[in-house]
């Protein structure tokens, strides 16, 4: 009797070391710890990986019990950092497809050793951004459950998106008359296969009557905005075409203006000058200094006596117009985005004078923009 009794405890006892070599006989998770192995990515992976947005990364889980069988394995994906944006979906998130395995324990009804295995992939879309965990949970059918989880810095796409917008009247600018306003956009800094969305919103930045009324939106066809408008007054006419594109990753606005001046008749004036205004940079960063100039031609023949310039900026008043009265000025902004600026000349010569307006557009770009 004695020598059985032996036998029994050191038979339990190989029994205890044979659980305890597998992972069984208790654990952290579940009543027992009954999943004795779960890798995830394999023995050696590491526990953090970067991938960029608009990637796919493989995911492999395989796990092993000892007693009940396997009931189910899973992935899932959840955001892990306060930046995190976007959302990561799982090809086969409930391992439809995984390999598994069964035996029986030799000697032990109802026990078994039970083996899965699962690979599918991470899908991450393009506009997705900071760290996820990416965990693998395995669920036996005594209700144990083990989960195991990397984490996954995603990186985010970088765009070169720029687009370059002309704005222009198609017809002679008469009073009474249709007259189409046309835009014209070309993208850039994109792969020719991109989607890029463009988008035209035309408006009336000043006119002497209700043009706005008159403004017809026209098709947009390709990557051209028209419109018509019809000036039922005499006088100077300021139009703006805001166009937005869009690829996705990143969105850029560019306004440009055209500038229509409508008279009662269309003879010449007594002095007939021509105007011009440009800017010596088309574009310069916030705050820093930009150079407007207008330009007066005199026709041949016609002796000018003086000319005097008055300077104003158009829409918000955000730039800093040093020494208004001159032929150049020097502007400063401390914001972003497209202005426009009018130079009014008068032209004196002999007991006349005459007065005519010009239009510049300069681009103040953020200091920090790529």
């Amino acid at each position: 009797m004695k020598n059985q009794n032996l036998f029994r405890i050191s038979a339990s006892a190989v029994m205890f070391s044979l659980l305890a070599a597998c992972g069984g006989g208790g654990g952290d998770e579940g009543p027992e710890n009954t999943i004795v192995k779960h890798d995830v990515m394999g023995v050696d992976a590491p526990k953090s990986i970067s991938a960029q947005a608009g990637k796919t990364i493989p995911l492999f889980a395989s796990a092993e019990t000892f007693g009940p069988k396997i009931a189910s394995i899973a992935w899932a994906a959840q955001a892990a950092s306060s930046d995190a944006s976007g959302s990561i979906s799982i090809a086969d998130s409930n391992c439809g497809s995984a390999e598994t395995s069964s035996r029986e324990v030799p000697g032990r009804t109802g026990f078994f050793v039970d083996t899965v295995s699962c690979s599918t992939d991470a899908i991450i879309p393009a506009n997705a951004k900071g760290v996820f965990n990416i965990s693998s949970i395995i669920t036996a059918t005594d209700g144990s459950q083990r989960s195991e989880n990397f984490s996954l810095n995603v990186i985010p796409v970088t765009s070169m998106l720029d687009v370059a917008v002309t704005a222009k009247a198609l017809d002679p600018v008469v009073l009474a008359q249709p007259i189409r306003l046309n835009a014209v956009s070309s993208i850039q800094g994109v792969a020719p296969t991109t989607s890029v969305n463009t988008t035209y919103e035309w408006s009336v930045l000043y006119s002497p009557d209700n043009a706005e009324a008159t403004l017809q939106r026209g098709a947009v066809l390709g990557n051209t905005s028209e419109v018509g408008v019809l000036l039922t007054q005499p006088g100077k006419y300021v139009f703006a075409v805001k166009t937005r594109v869009d690829d996705g990753l990143k969105a850029v606005t560019k306004t440009n203006y055209v500038s229509l001046v409508a008279d009662d008749y269309p003879t010449a004036s007594p002095i007939g000058f021509a105007l011009n205004a440009e800017a010596e940079q088309s574009s310069v960063l916030v705050g820093s200094p930009a150079r407007l100039v207008a330009i007066p031609h005199a026709p041949s023949g016609i002796q000018i006596d003086s000319f005097e310039y008055k300077w104003t900026q158009i829409g918000a008043t955000t730039a800093v117009i040093h020494a208004n009265n001159g032929r150049s000025v020097i502007i400063t902004s401390p914001v972003e985005g497209d202005l426009m600026f009018s130079v009014e000349v008068t032209a004196k010569s002999g007991g006349y004078s005459e007065k005519k307006t010009a239009l510049v557009t300069l681009r103040v770009n953020s200091a920090t923009a790529n």
